[in-house]
């Protein structure tokens, strides 16, 4: 019986600490969103093969330069992050 205690006292331990470790995780991310200044982000595809298919990526911050980040890049793989400054995508 007194193993069963300890083994119930473990476990609601570890749900606790588990539930404090989320609740400070998405605290300090919504923190960091707020902090971040907001800066317009454009990314750009400008296809280079004759179906249209396959292009160049491009990036502009705010009135930077537009500045090339790839090439052969599949055309409407682009999934940005939420403020834009990362984005994922295909290449060929």
């Amino acid at each position: 019986m007194k193993s069963w205690g300890r083994l119930l006292l473990f476990f609601l331990l570890l749900v606790v600490l588990a539930a404090c470790n989320q609740e400070q995780s998405a605290s300090s991310s919504s923190a960091d969103r707020k902090n971040t200044a907001a800066e317009p982000v454009l990314w750009l595809v400008k296809t280079t093969s004759s179906d249209g298919m396959i292009g160049d990526l491009y990036v502009k911050y705010g009135k930077a330069e537009v500045e090339k980040m790839a090439s052969d890049v599949s055309v409407g793989s682009q999934i940005a992050n939420y403020d834009g400054t990362k984005v994922l995508f295909l290449d060929n």
